[in-house]
């Protein structure tokens, strides 16, 4: 009986440590170092990626300026080095302050694209 609550202890320790050690992918941030190193590599104009809400990825911008191209790029990394199999929706935010120009709950949306 003793050597079967110690064993049970040893194995809920080693259960414990496993569970408190583990790394937790932040659902906010998919993906996040590739599409930052992307968007700094591609961009002189400020932009950066600020998190996800559900399915929806969203980058906030100074300038509207080749998001055609660039959303499609992040689809396809998104895709090929994330291994990200269910289909994300990017949206492109100014980054003003002004909430009388929001027209999302998250900011003024300049560009929307639904990956495949």
């Amino acid at each position: 009986m003793k050597k079967r609550i110690s064993l049970l202890l040893v194995l809920g320790a080693f259960y414990w440590m496993n569970t408190a050690t583990s790394v937790v992918k932040d659902p906010f941030y998919v993906c996040d170092s590739q599409i930052t190193d992307y968007l700094s590599a591609r961009d002189t104009i400020a932009s950066y990626y600020s998190g996800a809400s559900n399915d929806t990825l969203m980058i906030r911008t100074l300038i509207n300026k080749d998001w055609d191209q660039k959303t499609s790029d992040i689809c396809q990394l998104l895709k090929d080095s994330c291994l990200i199999k269910t289909p994300y929706k990017i949206m492109v935010l100014d980054s003003t302050s002004d909430m009388n120009l929001w027209n999302t709950p998250y900011g003024k949306q300049i560009y929307f694209r639904q990956c495949p």
